[in-house]
């Protein structure tokens, strides 16, 4: 539908809404990553830089919740989070916070 619409300056906060929120709670987490990832890529491409934040912190989560390799985990805490700070958006950078340090710990 949104293709359909040509609506891409909001594709970021509906994927955000959809795989980050509610698509989670139907099927397994790990079909949902790759689409919270585009969304980050769209909401920055389009300026809804706090959408693509939220996108990004679902990723991330979602990343850790799967079991993935926390080496690579960790760089991309730090890339996510280095771009929060830069585009001011706090409190997305305070919600992956503690996954920093869980993470951090268990290296």
């Amino acid at each position: 539908l949104l293709d359909k619409c040509k609506a891409e300056e909001y594709r970021s906060d509906i994927y955000m809404l959809y795989y980050g929120l509610v698509r989670c709670l139907n099927v397994h987490i790990e079909q949902s990553i790759e689409k919270l990832l585009d969304g980050y890529h769209v909401g920055m491409q389009t300026g809804n830089i706090e959408s693509a934040m939220i996108n990004a912190y679902c990723f991330l989560t979602n990343s850790f919740i799967l079991g993935r390799n926390l080496a690579e985990l960790k760089v991309e805490l730090d890339s996510f989070g280095k771009s929060m700070v830069e585009y001011k958006q706090m409190s997305a950078r305070k919600m992956i916070r503690p996954i920093q340090l869980v993470v951090s710990n268990l290296l």
